[in-house]
């Protein structure tokens, strides 16, 4: 781990410019051949042993203590600034308040992100992430249960109802809000794409689980009919603010029968 800062390091500490030894495991230290050990009396190499494994450890972590103490810092700062947008949108995102809320400083928010408009893309990206592959484990361990192909139909349908209800509501809402930043920014743009593919990856992995048990008929790539579902899902959301609930209910019949008539080549049951 980290070989060439742990050489670096040792060389520096014992003052030996030929002394190039670093750590395979915390008990062990390797020496490179024609350095330590050569010509070197056999208390020395022991000393000298000793002490880089003692160092070798303690470097490890030192190592690992700064590397948690780094991704808890960036994890809080990026919390924060969801949270910012979640109740403000993008103009309660500011650097100040951010760094305040997270515990750090505002040298804190540059070093992680650069600039605001950086902070404000990773926020938004880890929103849209967020509302995409959530409860995956889950479906994994529902679709392996499955015994049957019309389980494993069932278990499609049930999914769609949640999405097309009240939690899968703010869902979209999240995504259009990220999509609608989007529009202006390629940047977002690309890590939106890139969000997609691997959400789709996700739900193409789910519905291989059916098609090595021969149970899907579709003649498409998974990955690409995964991303027409999670596309045709989001379009729920112009219908949310349809007064009728007949609207509502008639469109998510459609897109039950749509989905599973695509990928199961059979109508859904009444």
């Amino acid at each position: 781990m980290l070989e060439r800062e742990v050489v670096d390091l040792y060389t520096t500490r014992y003052g030996h410019s030929r002394l190039r030894s670093h750590c395979r495991d915390d008990h062990t230290a390797v020496r490179h051949p024609g350095t330590v050990g050569r010509g070197w009396p056999a208390r020395a190499n022991a000393q000298v042993g000793g002490s880089i494994v003692q160092s070798c450890s303690s470097f490890r972590r030192a190592v690992m203590s700064r590397a948690v103490k780094t991704a808890s810092t960036r994890k809080r700062l990026l919390e924060a600034a969801v949270d910012a947008l979640e109740r403000g949108g993008e103009a309660s995102v500011r650097v100040d308040s951010v760094a305040e809320a997270a515990g750090v400083t505002r040298p804190s928010v540059y070093h992680f992100f650069g600039d605001r408009e950086s902070l404000i893309v990773a926020a938004q990206i880890e929103r849209y992430r967020q509302s995409l592959l959530f409860e995956m484990d889950e479906q994994f361990e529902l679709a392996r249960q499955c015994a049957s192909r019309s389980d494993f139909i069932a278990m499609v349908r049930a999914r769609m109802l949640r999405i097309g209800g009240a939690d899968g509501a703010e869902r979209r809402r999240v995504r259009m809000d990220v999509l609608g930043s989007a529009a202006s920014r390629p940047a977002l743009r690309t890590l939106v794409g890139a969000a997609d593919t691997e959400a789709a990856a996700a739900v193409a992995g789910l519905l291989s689980i059916a098609h090595e048990r021969g149970w899907l008929t579709i003649p498409y790539d998974l990955e690409v009919a995964s991303l027409w579902w999670f596309w045709m899902m989001d379009g729920r959301y112009l219908v949310e603010g349809a007064s009728s609930s007949i609207v509502r209910r008639e469109w998510d019949a459609i897109a039950a029968e749509a989905t599973i008539r695509i990928l199961f080549g059979e109508p859904v049951n009444p």
